[in-house]
Protein backbone atom coordinates (compact mmCIF):
# COMPACT_ATOMS: atom_id res chain seq x y z
CA UNK A 1 0.00 0.00 0.00
CA UNK A 2 1.02 3.83 -0.76
CA UNK A 3 2.76 5.30 2.29
CA UNK A 4 1.90 8.77 1.45
CA UNK A 5 -1.89 7.65 1.30
CA UNK A 6 -1.62 5.76 4.61
CA UNK A 7 -0.64 8.95 6.03
CA UNK A 8 -3.22 10.27 4.42
CA UNK A 9 -6.17 8.18 5.54
CA UNK A 10 -4.75 8.93 9.24
CA UNK A 11 -4.79 12.59 8.71
CA UNK A 12 -8.19 12.54 7.41
CA UNK A 13 -9.50 10.01 10.30
CA UNK A 14 -7.89 12.25 12.82
CA UNK A 15 -9.35 15.41 11.80
CA UNK A 16 -5.80 16.92 10.75
CA UNK A 17 -6.52 16.96 6.86
CA UNK A 18 -9.81 17.32 4.35
CA UNK A 19 -10.09 15.21 1.18
CA UNK A 20 -12.57 14.32 -1.52
CA UNK A 21 -13.82 11.10 -0.51
CA UNK A 22 -12.86 9.38 -3.80
CA UNK A 23 -9.20 10.16 -2.70
CA UNK A 24 -9.14 7.17 -0.80
CA UNK A 25 -10.85 4.84 -4.07
CA UNK A 26 -7.91 2.91 -4.92
CA UNK A 27 -6.40 2.14 -1.43
CA UNK A 28 -6.68 -1.39 -1.79
CA UNK A 29 -6.57 -1.63 -5.40
CA UNK A 30 -4.05 -4.31 -6.48
CA UNK A 31 -3.62 -4.71 -2.99
CA UNK A 32 -3.98 -8.68 -3.73
CA UNK A 33 -1.96 -9.23 -7.38
CA UNK A 34 0.65 -10.86 -5.12
CA UNK A 35 0.36 -12.15 -1.41
CA UNK A 36 -0.01 -9.71 1.33
CA UNK A 37 3.04 -8.88 2.73
CA UNK A 38 3.86 -8.06 6.41
CA UNK A 39 3.75 -4.48 5.74
CA UNK A 40 0.45 -4.58 4.17
CA UNK A 41 -0.99 -6.92 6.65
CA UNK A 42 0.10 -4.23 8.88
CA UNK A 43 -0.86 -1.06 6.90
CA UNK A 44 -4.38 -2.65 6.53
CA UNK A 45 -4.63 -2.98 10.45
CA UNK A 46 -3.54 1.09 10.44
CA UNK A 47 -6.26 1.66 8.20
CA UNK A 48 -9.17 -0.45 10.48
CA UNK A 49 -7.71 1.12 13.63
CA UNK A 50 -9.96 4.05 13.17
CA UNK A 51 -13.21 1.37 13.23
CA UNK A 52 -14.85 0.36 16.09
CA UNK A 53 -16.06 -3.39 14.93
CA UNK A 54 -13.12 -3.56 12.92
CA UNK A 55 -12.27 -7.37 13.34
CA UNK A 56 -14.60 -9.00 11.29
CA UNK A 57 -13.87 -6.91 8.36
CA UNK A 58 -10.16 -7.45 8.77
CA UNK A 59 -10.87 -11.12 9.21
CA UNK A 60 -12.70 -10.65 5.77
CA UNK A 61 -9.43 -8.43 4.27
CA UNK A 62 -6.79 -11.08 5.03
CA UNK A 63 -8.82 -13.68 3.65
CA UNK A 64 -8.93 -12.73 0.25
CA UNK A 65 -5.12 -13.38 0.39
CA UNK A 66 -5.74 -17.29 -0.11
CA UNK A 67 -7.05 -19.37 -2.41
CA UNK A 68 -10.54 -21.36 -1.16
CA UNK A 69 -11.23 -24.94 -1.35
CA UNK A 70 -13.70 -25.74 -4.60
CA UNK A 71 -17.49 -26.11 -3.93
CA UNK A 72 -19.85 -28.11 -5.29
CA UNK A 73 -22.49 -26.89 -7.39
CA UNK A 74 -25.02 -27.97 -4.75
CA UNK A 75 -22.54 -26.30 -2.10
CA UNK A 76 -22.85 -22.89 -4.69
CA UNK A 77 -26.24 -23.07 -4.87
CA UNK A 78 -27.17 -23.04 -1.21
CA UNK A 79 -24.31 -20.27 -1.06
CA UNK A 80 -26.45 -18.05 -3.73
CA UNK A 81 -29.61 -19.12 -2.39
CA UNK A 82 -28.48 -17.67 1.26
CA UNK A 83 -27.22 -14.74 -0.01
CA UNK A 84 -30.37 -13.66 -1.92
CA UNK A 85 -32.59 -14.66 1.53
CA UNK A 86 -30.52 -12.13 3.26
CA UNK A 87 -30.79 -9.54 0.44
CA UNK A 88 -34.24 -9.68 0.02
CA UNK A 89 -34.82 -8.31 3.55
CA UNK A 90 -34.07 -5.02 1.70
CA UNK A 91 -35.36 -5.59 -1.51
CA UNK A 92 -39.56 -4.98 -2.37
CA UNK A 93 -40.19 -5.32 -5.52
CA UNK A 94 -42.34 -7.48 -6.45
CA UNK A 95 -40.76 -8.77 -9.82
CA UNK A 96 -37.59 -9.39 -8.02
CA UNK A 97 -38.72 -11.34 -5.33
CA UNK A 98 -40.93 -13.59 -7.87
CA UNK A 99 -37.62 -13.95 -9.94
CA UNK A 100 -35.65 -14.98 -6.64
CA UNK A 101 -39.05 -17.28 -5.92
CA UNK A 102 -37.38 -19.07 -9.63
CA UNK A 103 -33.83 -20.37 -7.47
CA UNK A 104 -31.16 -20.94 -9.45
CA UNK A 105 -31.60 -21.82 -13.39
CA UNK A 106 -28.26 -22.74 -14.34
CA UNK A 107 -24.38 -22.34 -13.08
CA UNK A 108 -22.44 -21.66 -16.23
CA UNK A 109 -18.60 -20.89 -17.49
CA UNK A 110 -19.92 -19.23 -20.25
CA UNK A 111 -18.55 -15.34 -19.39
CA UNK A 112 -20.53 -13.52 -22.62
CA UNK A 113 -24.04 -15.30 -21.89
CA UNK A 114 -23.61 -14.11 -18.33
CA UNK A 115 -22.68 -10.97 -19.20
CA UNK A 116 -26.23 -10.72 -21.19
CA UNK A 117 -27.92 -11.81 -17.79
CA UNK A 118 -25.68 -9.39 -15.60
CA UNK A 119 -26.86 -6.05 -17.88
CA UNK A 120 -30.42 -7.47 -18.33
CA UNK A 121 -32.93 -4.45 -16.64
CA UNK A 122 -33.96 -6.90 -13.16
CA UNK A 123 -30.71 -7.37 -12.52
CA UNK A 124 -30.14 -3.58 -12.92
CA UNK A 125 -32.93 -2.91 -10.59
CA UNK A 126 -31.37 -5.09 -7.99
CA UNK A 127 -28.12 -3.35 -7.91
CA UNK A 128 -30.39 0.19 -7.74
CA UNK A 129 -32.36 -1.12 -4.82
CA UNK A 130 -29.02 -2.51 -3.12
CA UNK A 131 -27.11 0.44 -3.82
CA UNK A 132 -29.78 2.74 -2.57
CA UNK A 133 -29.58 0.78 0.73
CA UNK A 134 -26.23 1.53 1.54
CA UNK A 135 -26.42 5.24 0.12
CA UNK A 136 -28.83 5.88 3.16
CA UNK A 137 -26.91 4.34 5.77
CA UNK A 138 -23.82 5.31 4.83
CA UNK A 139 -25.16 8.72 4.98
CA UNK A 140 -26.02 8.74 8.40
CA UNK A 141 -22.52 7.18 9.54
CA UNK A 142 -19.25 8.73 9.83
CA UNK A 143 -17.60 10.41 6.68
CA UNK A 144 -14.55 8.05 6.87
CA UNK A 145 -17.44 4.73 6.44
CA UNK A 146 -18.11 6.32 2.78
CA UNK A 147 -14.59 6.33 2.30
CA UNK A 148 -13.69 2.87 3.18
CA UNK A 149 -16.81 2.05 1.23
CA UNK A 150 -15.57 3.45 -2.06
CA UNK A 151 -12.75 1.96 -1.15
CA UNK A 152 -13.81 -1.76 -1.24
CA UNK A 153 -15.57 -1.07 -4.12
CA UNK A 154 -12.29 -0.46 -6.01
CA UNK A 155 -10.60 -3.71 -4.88
CA UNK A 156 -12.41 -5.59 -7.46
CA UNK A 157 -15.06 -3.20 -9.29
CA UNK A 158 -17.52 -5.43 -7.31
CA UNK A 159 -20.42 -3.85 -5.81
CA UNK A 160 -21.41 -6.93 -4.16
CA UNK A 161 -18.10 -7.42 -2.23
CA UNK A 162 -18.06 -3.69 -1.73
CA UNK A 163 -22.15 -4.50 0.41
CA UNK A 164 -20.68 -7.79 1.92
CA UNK A 165 -17.72 -5.57 3.91
CA UNK A 166 -19.62 -2.35 4.42
CA UNK A 167 -22.36 -4.17 5.90
CA UNK A 168 -19.70 -5.40 8.25
CA UNK A 169 -18.47 -1.95 8.77
CA UNK A 170 -21.70 -0.33 9.47
CA UNK A 171 -22.23 -3.24 11.80
CA UNK A 172 -26.04 -3.65 9.91
CA UNK A 173 -28.18 -6.45 11.36
CA UNK A 174 -27.20 -8.25 8.18
CA UNK A 175 -25.47 -10.31 6.96
CA UNK A 176 -23.49 -10.99 3.60
CA UNK A 177 -21.12 -13.65 4.37
CA UNK A 178 -22.40 -16.22 1.87
CA UNK A 179 -21.44 -13.63 -0.60
CA UNK A 180 -18.09 -13.37 0.72
CA UNK A 181 -17.89 -17.07 0.20
CA UNK A 182 -19.03 -16.76 -3.55
CA UNK A 183 -15.98 -14.49 -4.10
CA UNK A 184 -13.44 -15.92 -2.24
CA UNK A 185 -14.24 -19.15 -4.60
CA UNK A 186 -14.57 -17.40 -8.26
CA UNK A 187 -18.34 -17.69 -8.08
CA UNK A 188 -20.83 -14.53 -9.28
CA UNK A 189 -24.61 -14.50 -10.06
CA UNK A 190 -27.42 -12.74 -11.49
CA UNK A 191 -31.11 -11.72 -11.96
CA UNK A 192 -33.31 -12.26 -14.59
CA UNK A 193 -36.99 -12.90 -15.15
CA UNK A 194 -36.10 -16.43 -15.61
CA UNK A 195 -34.62 -17.10 -12.31
CA UNK A 196 -30.91 -16.66 -11.19
CA UNK A 197 -28.17 -17.41 -13.00
CA UNK A 198 -24.43 -18.20 -11.71
CA UNK A 199 -20.79 -18.12 -12.87
CA UNK A 200 -18.29 -19.86 -11.99
CA UNK A 201 -14.91 -18.13 -13.27
CA UNK A 202 -13.05 -20.78 -11.50
CA UNK A 203 -14.35 -23.25 -14.04
CA UNK A 204 -14.13 -21.08 -16.56
CA UNK A 205 -10.25 -20.00 -16.07
CA UNK A 206 -9.33 -23.59 -15.27
CA UNK A 207 -5.96 -24.24 -13.94
CA UNK A 208 -5.34 -19.85 -14.77
CA UNK A 209 -7.19 -19.38 -11.77
CA UNK A 210 -4.07 -19.49 -8.81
Amino acid sequence: MDSQEINDWMSFCEHKRSFELDHFSSMFMELYLESLTEKEKSDLETVFSYIPNKSRILDKMFRLDFRADDKTENEITNLVLQDLKEKRRIIDSPSLIQAMDYGVNAIMSDEEKFAEYAGCELNCLFYHDMANYFVQHLSKNDVKFRALSNAFYGLASNAHLQWALTCDLLNLDLSFDNYFELYLIGVDYAISEKGIYVINYRELMGNEWA
